[in-house]
Parts: C-alpha cells; sequence; structure tokens
C-alpha cells in the first residue's frame, strides 16, 4: 500500500506524474472518481490509496487500482453513551462501529486525551467495551472516546461522560462516626435509626428510601403518638452506634414538612446516646473536626453538644450568668488532655440564635494551641481563653447530646446531624462538608 497525499492547489495530473513517472494513474484515477475535469486540484487534507502488486525496480506502475480513502475508513454505528455508576463499582463504555481493526480508548481529565492503559482502573482498553473498574470519586467527570481504526486511517468517536454517584462521606473520607437522618455514605447499607412508640414501647429500626430517611415507614409507626431514638446508627460504617434504653432519656423524633428532626430537653431531663464503649479512630487520633447540623432552644445556659466519659473530647456551648458573661460569644470548644491540660476558645460574639438551624463546625490540629469554628461555612473571630497544645484523644464512651457522664447539661435543643473527623479538614472538605449540610437542611 502506497498513500498518496494530495497538496492543496497541486493538481492530479502533476501529482501522479511526480509519484509514479506514469500517466496511467491518474487516467485510471479519473476513471475511478468520476473526474473529467483534467485540471482538478488536490483539496486539502484528500489521501488516496494505491494497491500495487508488482514494482519494478525504475518504480513504474504494472499494475494499479485507486480507492477514495473515505470510503474505506472505519464507520462507527454505535457511539459512547454517558455513564453514571456508584462509587467504587464498576461499569463499561461501549461503541459498534464497522471496518474496524483496532481500538483505543481514550480519557480527559481537562489536560488532554491520553491513551488507556489496562491495569487496576480499567480494562478492555483496546477493545470495543470498555470497564471501568472499582471508579473513585476523583475519576467523577472524567470524559471518554474511542479511536477505532483500519489500514486505511481511523474515526473518532463523540464524547462520553462518568459521573460517579457518591454521598458527601465518600467524597471526604476520614470520619469516625456520624449520625444522621439521612444516608451519608453511599455504600452504607444499615438503618438510620431506632425509633420507639409511646403508645406501646414498640422499637423498629427505620432505614432510607434511596438516600433519605424511609419518612412514610416512619410517619406510619408514630401516627398518633410520639416517637423517641433509641439508637442512632452510626451512617460511616464503624459500628459507633449510641444508644439509650432509659425511656425518660431518649431524645425524641419529629416529622415537619416532611422532614425528619431529633428534639432535645436537655433543660428538664438531660437526654443522651452513647456508645458502648470508645471510638477506635478517637483514641488513635489526636486530630479533630466536629461539623453538625443544631439549634439550641436557650442560649444562655451551659449545655453539652457530644462528649467522652473521660472528658479529654468535648464540644459545649457555654452562657455563664455573670454581670459581663464571661463567655460573651458562649460558644466553647474544648479538648482536654485527662482533665488536666486544655486547649479552648470561643467567638468574640455569641453566633447562634434561639430555635434557628445552624451548621457549626470545630476543627482542632494536633501541636496547635486553639481550635477554630465556623457558623455556616464563614470563619468565626476567636478568643483563645487557654492556649496549650494538647494531644487529646479518648479511650471512652462517646455520648451524644450530653457531656462526660451524661448526668448533667444536657443539650437543649434540636440535634439533626454529627459527624466527628479523626483529623483537622482542609478548608476545602470543611466547606464540601459544610455546603452539603447547608444545602440539605436549607440552613441560611
Amino acid at each position: 500500500m502506497l498513500n498518496i497525499y494530495g497538496k492543496y492547489g497541486q493538481s492530479m495530473y502533476d501529482l501522479c506524474l511526480m509519484a509514479y513517472g506514469t500517466l496511467d494513474l491518474f487516467v485510471k484515477f479519473c476513471a475511478d472518481n468520476n473526474i473529467t475535469d483534467v485540471n482538478y486540484l488536490a483539496k486539502s487534507g484528500d489521501v488516496f490509496i494505491y494497491d500495487q502488486s508488482l514494482v519494478v525496480d525504475e518504480g513504474l506502475l504494472l499494475k494499479k487500482n485507486i480507492y477514495n480513502t473515505a470510503s474505506q475508513l472505519p464507520v462507527i454505528i454505535s457511539q459512547p453513551a454517558n455513564l453514571s455508576i456508584p462509587i467504587f463499582t464498576n461499569g463499561i463504555f461501549n461503541i459498534a462501529a464497522t471496518n474496524v481493526t483496532a481500538y483505543q480508548w481514550q480519557y480527559n481529565t481537562g489536560a488532554g486525551w491520553i491513551n488507556i492503559v489496562n491495569g487496576s482502573f480499567y480494562s478492555g482498553g483496546t477493545t470495543a467495551s470498555l470497564n471501568v473498574l472499582n471508579a473513585p470519586y476523583s475519576e467523577n467527570g472524567y470524559l471518554y472516546r474511542c479511536v477505532v481504526s483500519n489500514i486505511y486511517g481511523y474515526t473518532i468517536s463523540s464524547t462520553a461522560s462518568l459521573t460517579i454517584i457518591a454521598l458527601i462521606l465518600d467524597i471526604v473520607s476520614g470520619s469516625a462516626t456520624a449520625y444522621g437522618l439521612r444516608k451519608l455514605k453511599a455504600g452504607y447499607a444499615g438503618y438510620a435509626i431506632n425509633v420507639r412508640r409511646a403508645s406501646d414501647n414498640t422499637a423498629i429500626d427505620i432505614g432510607f428510601v434511596g438516600n433519605l430517611l424511609d419518612i412514610p415507614t416512619l410517619t406510619s409507626f408514630i401516627s398518633g403518638t410520639t416517637g423517641y431514638i433509641v439508637t442512632f446508627y452510626d451512617l460511616t460504617g464503624n459500628g459507633n452506634h449510641v444508644i439509650q434504653n432509659t425511656a425518660v432519656k431518649q431524645p425524641q423524633v419529629v416529622i415537619v414538612s416532611s422532614k425528619a428532626h431529633v428534639l432535645w430537653i436537655g433543660a428538664s431531663q438531660t437526654q443522651y446516646l452513647k456508645t458502648a464503649g470508645a471510638v477506635t479512630a478517637l483514641n488513635s487520633n489526636t486530630s479533630y473536626t466536629t461539623i453538625a447540623a443544631l439549634s439550641l432552644t436557650n442560649v444562655n445556659r451551659t449545655q453539652w453538644m457530644y462528649g467522652t466519659s473521660d472528658g479529654n473530647l468535648s464540644a459545649n456551648f457555654s452562657s455563664y450568668a455573670t454581670a459581663n458573661l464571661f463567655f460573651s460569644a458562649g460558644l466553647e470548644y474544648n479538648f482536654s488532655n485527662q482533665g488536666v491540660n486544655y486547649a479552648y476558645g470561643h467567638p468574640t460574639t455569641y453566633p447562634l440564635t434561639n430555635g434557628v438551624l445552624a451548621c457549626v463546625t470545630s476543627r482542632y490540629a494536633d501541636g496547635n494551641n486553639y481550635a477554630d469554628m465556623r457558623k455556616n461555612g464563614s470563619n468565626l473571630t476567636m478568643t483563645y481563653d487557654r492556649q496549650i497544645p494538647t494531644h487529646a484523644k479518648s479511650s471512652q464512651a462517646l455520648y451524644v447530646g450530653a457531656g462526660f457522664t451524661g448526668a448533667t447539661l444536657g443539650l437543649d435543643g434540636e440535634l439533626d446531624e454529627l459527624i466527628v473527623f479523626s483529623s483537622s479538614l482542609s478548608d476545602i472538605n470543611t466547606s464540601l462538608v459544610e455546603n452539603d449540610i447547608i444545602n440539605f437542611y436549607g440552613i441560611s
């Protein structure tokens, strides 16, 4: 096979003569392609293929056939389609074409097209079906195409995109424990809450419909009575469930505008749920991030969102009734080391309003002498009351809705979601989690 490449403005007569030293090729070219104008000029990109069965030493053509390559290129009859798959699962891009002798799939992350090599992420990269393997969230938005080719040239498919279906704790890793009323990890297959109804003390597990709490089942179960949470299941899959078997200490679950909320009345009766033992990640790490969706009924009392029974880790909201309000901001995040050394601070202005749901965040990095705080995705100006670098970790049970032994200072308000990370999240990852909570709960 010999390729004849036409140059713009060059006549096919001259091209054939220069290429092969004979006019036979030009004559046959005109006949096979119905060209009657001997002054036909090659267009930019014209390509023709000459199939010769014999060539003598002088290069003269003894037998010749001319083909227009446009009719011999691969033809795609089914283009790759966009693909959506859950995170860490497999998916397939397919193409169907004729006149194909080779396939090469490519991907593009935004920096240009790269040939796919089979390995841990892909298989079938040189076949009609590309297998995407155990897809991580980092591949979300990747573009794919296939180059199909034969001896006459190649054809490029249209572009298809990959969408990874993931939830917030798939995207931001490192969560030690999480409690809430919606699914937070796509692969989580357990329940959200165990609910007791007051009318007969029957309790059932409530799971999810899709990624949302199964509101129809919950509504039917507590219809005409009151529902209380016996168990908040750990939505990370780490098994750090918090449980309360004493009825008067169980928070209430209510449904407002087809969305569930959890109410705590710590001012009159401390309500809390606790783990059976230590949360492993909180016993082995000394940097933390807590992000929660909550509102307080009474901001003018000291109360705890969560804490460990040894007091090493805690988040409390304090407003001491002194003349000058010692904690004028009232919101304090405290990490202690066996109750001796601690580092804590509070915002310079109180960030919470009675009865208004907010997204509150606190981060502490090991070796720092303070914890920073945020509300609804914005940094708060802090005053640091103690600035002693600490190495906080706890080997004791975790209480949600109260601190220390759960005996006093119970949360008085609404706590719908609580996520604790065993690291100080970056600003980017912190914002991702905050925005997810803010958007889901309609926080403004």
